[in-house]
């Protein structure tokens, strides 16, 4: 038996404001406001891939009530929707459940949020993910052992087992690993450092999902 991962501890110095994130989006500058609000129209099917995963188990709560797992999309520049903080127990978020990443600095690390809830703990992962892979529009961080285990054997790419999750640390291996062993566009990678963790993105929230879900169905 493995040890249940410690996951939904916000390690980052978060600075987040409470409010509608769309009257928040119409506040930026147009070309950036008109971008992110067209991005925008597409939180239905975002919030329909999350309760896909939580369904499957990749995303949810273990018997400690510890959650894990969590869904990103990019808006635009790295202006990035998350699933918020400690919502792994709830199959359905809707708009309540997600915080927009308008800030984050690996170097500092902070994060600075906006919404109805904080943003994920993992959000420094998703925004290192979204700066090295400019293609990407959506990210998916999802917990499964079977995954965490058989890409690990496969060698698929890996950050190293000594870096844990939500760190500045984790951030620039990330950036180091899509930089040197990843597409700009699309990838699945495993956080040794943190149990059962998995990383996929992709260029739209439909590829990222089936990236994920193909992998959890291929057995050895």
């Amino acid at each position: 038996m493995t040890a249940e991962p410690i996951d939904g501890v916000v390690k980052y110095q978060a600075s987040h404001t409470v409010g509608d994130i769309k009257t928040y989006l119409c506040t930026l500058p147009a070309k950036l406001r008109d971008t992110a609000l067209d991005a925008l129209t597409l939180f239905p099917e975002l919030d329909a891939a999350r309760t896909t995963l939580h369904d499957v188990g990749l995303i949810g709560i273990y018997p400690s009530g510890i959650g894990y797992g969590n869904i990103s999309l990019r808006l635009a520049g790295n202006l990035f929707l998350i699933s918020g903080s400690g919502t792994g127990s709830s199959r359905l978020l809707g708009k309540q459940g997600y915080s927009l990443v308008r800030a984050f600095d690996p170097l500092k690390n902070t994060v600075a949020s906006f919404g109805p809830v904080q943003a994920s703990s993992e959000s420094m992962t998703h925004g290192a993910v979204y700066d090295a892979a400019n293609k990407a529009h959506c990210v998916i961080h999802i917990h499964s052992l079977f995954l965490f285990t058989s890409l690990l054997a496969k060698g698929f790419p890996r950050t190293p087992e000594s870096i844990a999750y939500g760190t500045p640390a984790l951030s620039r291996e990330v950036t180091l690993l899509i930089a040197e062993k990843l597409s700009p566009s699309d990838g699945v990678f495993v956080t040794a450092g943190h149990n059962e963790g998995v990383f996929a993105y992709g260029e739209s929230i439909a590829s990222t999902l089936n990236l994920i879900l193909s992998l959890n169905t291929t057995k050895d």
